[in-house]
């Protein structure tokens, strides 16, 4: 589960980028479902995370997504 980290910034921008693209020509009904769905999306990945991250009795989580500086 540890792999979907990347999963809790990327649903809430998914979803602002949806609505921003397609905000004007959807129905009513559907616009808070995509921005509220987005970021219950995110907590749900989020709350699951944790379970894993307490359940495995770990002291560090670590996850390297890019390297921004490389000093000797």
């Amino acid at each position: 589960m540890k792999e979907f980290i990347w999963l809790i910034p990327a649903l809430p921008f998914a979803g602002a980028f949806v609505l921003v693209v397609t905000g004007a020509r959807l129905p009513k009904r559907l616009v808070p479902i995509i921005g509220a769905g987005s970021v219950g999306g995110s907590a749900l990945v989020t709350f699951l995370l944790g379970i894993e991250f307490i359940s495995t009795h770990a002291t560090i989580f670590k996850q390297t997504v890019w390297q921004w500086l490389n000093v000797a």
